[in-house]
């Protein structure tokens, strides 16, 4: 916008200056939800939809991101990235943003992912959880009992990616209890207690086992990649046809052009020959004078 109006205040040709300035308009236009106004001397006024002003003349506002605090509810791990705006009195617009390609990484990271990672560490914890419980009730080859097999976490949140197995477990193996009797090699009841979590339901409410609470996390996973696939081919072609609506309107044709060109030349070619008649007239004149 300044360098537009600074050439045009001087008499300067601003067309490659406006046409870079267009350009730049349509690739913000896929990141963010934009609207634009032209004032009475051309400058640009963008806005974010639902957030404010962006651009308006030669001033602007900056975005920029800030590392925020986890948000375990949300699925949201520390230092994820919270999208501000300056000069506004709530800076924050993360959630604010609608359409366009930053929208949908928010999506795709707060509630798509987001509910993901939440599934997987509950099922984790869970699990965790579970089997710790019955281990601890357990005799291990060292006639020790009251031993976690895997590290209990601290919470929900990060479960899937901290799970291991205890110190005690990874120490010895032998830690490993089998038995729920004391000096008892030969009793496998403790393992077999264990097998009988795959068949219990501790998740969702009491309705799913392990089993049917990973592949319900994965199932929605693959739905919604398949949706937004079918959606992602309907909105190009409709893309595909505004673009091509538009090239109509402000494009440049090939063919008006090649049309324009011919009738230009035949333009030329008649006023030549009207000037060759004229010069013939006029030398037909001089020579019956001259005679």
């Amino acid at each position: 916008n300044q360098q537009i109006k600074r050439f045009e205040l001087g008499g300067g040709e601003s067309g490659d200056l406006r046409d870079a300035r267009d350009n730049a308009f349509k690739k913000l236009a896929t990141i963010l939800d934009v609207s634009l106004a032209t004032g009475d001397s051309g400058e640009f006024t963008i806005t974010i939809a639902g957030v404010g002003p962006l651009v308006s003349g030669t001033l602007f506002n900056k975005l920029y991101l800030e590392t925020r605090k986890a948000d375990p509810e949300r699925g949201i791990p520390e230092g994820a990235y919270d999208v501000k705006l300056e000069n506004l009195a709530a800076p924050a617009i993360t959630h604010r943003i609608k359409n366009g390609k930053m929208s949908g990484l928010i999506e795709a990271r707060d509630q798509v992912l987001g509910e993901a990672a939440r599934n997987i560490d509950e099922l984790a914890f869970t699990f965790a959880t579970q089997i710790n419980e019955i281990h601890r009730s357990g005799y291990n080859l060292n006639n020790a009992t009251r031993v976690d097999f895997f590290k209990q976490p601290k919470g929900i949140l990060h479960s899937a990616e901290t799970l291991s197995l205890s110190n005690e477990i990874l120490a010895d193996p032998n830690n490993i209890a089998t038995a729920l009797q004391p000096n008892s090699p030969g009793d496998n009841r403790l393992v077999q207690l264990l097998a009988s979590l795959q068949h219990e339901k501790p998740l969702n409410g009491g309705l799913s086992t392990f089993d049917d609470f990973y592949n319900l996390t994965v199932s929605k996973l693959a739905t919604v990649a398949q949706s937004n696939k079918h959606v992602l081919e309907h909105q190009s072609h409709i893309l595909g046809q505004l673009e091509k609506l538009r090239e109509t309107i402000s494009g440049v044709s090939l063919d008006e052009e090649t049309t324009n060109l011919v009738q230009f030349q035949h333009a030329f070619d008649a006023s030549a020959k009207v000037i060759r008649i004229a010069d013939e007239l006029l030398d037909e004149i001089l020579n019956i004078r001259r005679g």
